[in-house]
């Protein structure tokens, strides 16, 4: 029985075998669902694949509608490095707030629709927060690590 080897296909005058194209499609969509997931559900929680804390850069909470509770933060739970920058986005069609529980971080004005809302995070510990409006709507910063 003849080995079974696919014909290289040229693309953008790079050849490159079938079944190497297909383990780069596996590997893109398994990479766009990652993202789908960490964007998203429930109580999610931002690291990185190591399971360490996603260092430097801003990360992004989005408020989205949620048909059980008017409205949810997405990701409900992120953890950041200290003087690392979350911000919140206002998704959803709703007023919302970015209410921290402690006085010890900013909290938010109203935010319409298409608004947003960011603070720096400095000192180590565990931040949680709610909006004033939504109170099923809850969220949480973790600081972890050193300066």
């Amino acid at each position: 029985m003849p080995a079974c080897r696919a014909a290289p296909v040229a693309f953008a005058d790079v050849a490159l075998s079938l079944p190497r194209r297909a383990v780069c499609l596996v590997v893109a969509a398994c990479l766009v669902a990652a993202a789908g997931l960490a964007a998203g559900c429930g109580r999610s929680e931002v690291k990185s694949p190591t399971g360490r804390p996603v260092a430097g850069g801003t990360i992004t909470v989005r408020m989205v509608t949620s048909p059980a509770t008017v409205g949810q933060f997405q990701p409900a739970v992120v953890t950041v490095r200290p003087d690392q920058k979350v911000a919140w986005v206002n998704a959803s069609p709703e007023y919302h707030t970015v209410t921290f529980v402690s006085g010890d971080v900013p909290s938010s004005l109203a935010l319409p629709p298409g608004g947003s809302f960011e603070t720096v995070f400095h000192r180590p510990g565990t931040h949680r927060y709610v909006c004033d409006y939504h109170a099923a709507m809850v969220g949480e910063v973790r600081v972890v690590g050193t300066r």
